[in-house]
C-alpha cells in the first residue's frame, strides 16, 4: 500500500465536527435537517467515504444563506442543504450553543458572518486557486470564549 492510500484511508477516520466548551460547533460546512441534536453525529458511521447524500454529507457540503432561505433548501452544489436562520437559532437553541463555526466556502474578505451572528464561514486560503484575491482568516477562540478574528493575504500575486 502506499503513501497516498494511507493518506486517503486517515480521512475516513476524522471527525466530523468538534465542540468548544459545549457552546461552539465547528464544522466543515454546516447543519443538517436529519441531525437535530448534536448527539445524533456520534450514531454516524463515519468510517467509511464520504457520502454524497446523508447526514454526514449535510454536515460537509452545507451553507448558509441569507434572507431568500429560512429554513433548508436543496443545494446547487449537489450535496447537502443551503440552511437558513430559523434552523441556524433552532440548532443553537437545542443544543446550547453560541455559535456554528464552519470553513468550506470561499470568502473575500476571508470570513464571513451569517444568521445575526449565529454562524460564522473562516476560510483559511488567500488568494484561492491563485486567481480569486480573497483574503484568508484564522478565528482565535480563548479560554473565555471571546473571538477574535486574524486577517491576511497572499504575497503571490
Amino acid at each position: 500500500m502506499n503513501t497516498w492510500k494511507y493518506c486517503c484511508d486517515l480521512f475516513d477516520y476524522l471527525p466530523l465536527a468538534a465542540l468548544i466548551e459545549g457552546r461552539i460547533f465547528c464544522v466543515s460546512s454546516g447543519i443538517s435537517p436529519d441531525l437535530p441534536y448534536i448527539d445524533h453525529i456520534q450514531l454516524l458511521d463515519r468510517n467509511r467515504e464520504l457520502p454524497i447524500e446523508g447526514p454526514i454529507a449535510d454536515l460537509i457540503y452545507s451553507d448558509p444563506r441569507g434572507e431568500n432561505v429560512t429554513w433548508f433548501e436543496t443545494s446547487p452544489r449537489g450535496a447537502g442543504y443551503l440552511f437558513g436562520h430559523m434552523a441556524s437559532a433552532r440548532f443553537n437553541r437545542l443544543n446550547g450553543l453560541e455559535l456554528i463555526a464552519r470553513s468550506n466556502q470561499t470568502c473575500m474578505d476571508g470570513f464571513e458572518r451569517w444568521h445575526d451572528g449565529q454562524v460564522i464561514t473562516i476560510f483559511s486560503a488567500p488568494n484561492f486557486k491563485y486567481r480569486v484575491g480573497n483574503s484568508a482568516a484564522v478565528l482565535n477562540i480563548s479560554s473565555s470564549l471571546k473571538q477574535q478574528i486574524h486577517t491576511y493575504t497572499s504575497n503571490r500575486p
